[in-house]
């Protein structure tokens, strides 16, 4: 507990902090191959061959996530934040989100053989929205409370730290809700199918931003794809 809620706590604020929200997702999935392997190693379990094919597919897609540079370092952050365009769509999009996860979460009730699925997909709306705001809340927390902050930013660290708090919460007792229903080897992989796609249209459809380098576009379609595929490989070691 200490090491997931501690250890893996400050390492996942730095990471936001250095490489951007768009690429953390993504990185994170690969801790689904340290599962694997840690079951044999540990359980000696043995892998199938799907779990097998599955470990170096996650490795590929992360690499090429990676590549892809995707990235918003900080100052781009402020500027969007300062940009009233920018955070009108930051608003609207955050908006949105929100809306769906309301309409997909409690529509899954009424989804009949269905509800898992939808369950799962809206699972992953809380922790893209977690992603998406630690970075506004981390880059005017180290402005304002220096004191070198202006008004709006103090602001604008008020807000993202409630919209983190509460969307960690609110993943958090969705999950629970969801193991309900379903095991943890079919929601964990379809909730990445969310978590890990928003952060991408965060990139060029929220900051509208271009692609950092020929390809980039095609790298990370490929590696998203490749992580999902890779969830569904690897998610079925949970239930174990």
């Amino acid at each position: 507990m200490v090491f997931q809620y501690a250890l893996s706590g400050a390492c996942f604020f730095l990471a936001v902090k250095f490489i951007s929200p768009a690429l953390v997702p993504g990185l994170q999935a690969i801790g689904l191959v340290f599962l694997a392997l840690g079951s044999v190693y540990i359980n000696h379990e043995s892998l199938n061959k799907l779990e097998m094919a599955g470990i170096p597919i996650m490795i590929v897609g992360v690499f090429l996530l990676g590549i892809s540079e995707l990235s918003v370092d900080e100052d781009q952050t402020l500027s969007f934040l300062a940009d009233k365009a920018t955070l009108i769509r930051i608003s609207l999009f955050t908006a949105f989100l929100l809306f769906l996860w309301a309409a997909s979460h409690f529509g899954s009730y009424r989804a009949g053989r269905h509800r898992v699925t939808i369950m799962a997909l809206s699972t992953g709306i809380p922790g893209a929205l977690t992603f998406f705001w630690m970075s506004p809340m981390i880059v005017t927390m180290f402005k304002v409370l220096p004191g070198e902050g202006t008004l709006a930013q103090a602001v604008i660290m008020v807000v993202s730290a409630i919209l983190v708090v509460m969307q960690t919460i609110l993943q958090a007792w969705q999950m629970q809700a969801a193991f309900k229903y379903g095991q943890a080897s079919n929601i964990v992989p379809v909730q990445g199918v969310t978590l890990q796609t928003i952060p991408v249209i965060v990139y060029f459809g929220v900051y509208a931003l271009s692609p950092p380098k020929a390809g980039a576009v095609y790298y990370v379609s490929i590696g998203v794809s490749l992580i999902i595929l890779a969830g569904f490989l690897l998610g079925r070691r949970q239930a174990r």
